[in-house]
């Protein structure tokens, strides 16, 4: 088998910050810059096939990574469900492209990128480096989230509100009780919310259960406080900027 999809990797393995990440937080920084900068002046004819080919390409992504699994003989209901929130990020940056729902942008926009954020700076990754198409395919699938809705903002004016984050707080606190619960019947780690991840991530930093679980929740919304405050800053200077 072609050592770029092989189960049995022996290339390099992944390094926090090392060349290859630290390349890929570049390239995807690039990429939203442009979005952000030009987004605006996209011709109205493009915004369609742009939004179509974002969807095709995280969905593409997603199904290559559980056909992968799948086919590696590792595809298991503990690990492979999408109930991360990047993996359900994943799955409503699809229906929000399509769509344009202001609900699932709200979502997509407060917990889609603070988990993408995350997941992008500290990957829970140990194996797969930059000689895998895993390694492209993680990176694809949380940019992606970012890109869907940096988007919907650039592009389509989509802003997020502040009830909007307290909708979103509320749901997300109820969904990761509901998860807490899966896990204790599956005898599964969703959302890493039993156990930390192997991989060296921000998480760390954090207590065992369950004193994770509030600290967690803590994080969640302040980062989407930050988000909130950052777009709200940037339509203020737009606005003084344009009397």
């Amino acid at each position: 088998m072609n050592p770029f999809f092989a189960v049995d990797y022996h290339g390099p393995a992944f390094q926090l910050f090392g060349w290859a990440h630290l390349a890929m937080l570049g390239l995807i920084a690039l990429g939203l810059t442009g979005l952000i900068r030009w987004g605006g002046r996209l011709p109205t004819h493009l915004r369609l096939p742009m939004r179509y080919g974002f969807a095709l390409l995280l969905t593409a992504n997603e199904l290559f990574w559980h056909l992968w699994v799948w086919g590696a003989g590792q595809w298991q209901v503990q690990t492979m469900l999408p109930l991360h929130f990047c993996s359900i990020a994943v799955i409503l940056s699809v229906i929000l492209l399509i769509t344009k729902n202001r609900y699932l942008f709200e979502v997509v926009y407060y917990i889609g990128i603070s988990g993408a954020i995350l997941a992008l700076l500290t990957p829970a990754m140990t194996r797969y480096g930059a000689g895998h198409a895993l390694f492209y395919q993680f990176f694809i699938s949380h940019a992606m989230i970012i890109v869907a809705a940096t988007y919907m903002c650039a592009v389509e004016g989509a802003r997020p509100t502040l009830r909007g984050l307290a909708r979103v707080a509320m749901v997300g606190v109820l969904y990761m009780l509901l998860v807490g619960w899966i896990n204790t019947k599956l005898h599964s780690n969703y959302l890493f919310i039993a156990y930390k991840p192997d991989a060296a991530t921000t998480l760390d930093i954090l207590p065992p259960w369950p004193w994770n679980i509030p600290l967690m929740v803590v994080g969640m919304l302040l980062m989407m406080l930050s988000l909130y405050y950052l777009i709200s800053f940037r339509g203020d200077r737009a606005d003084g900027s344009n009397p």
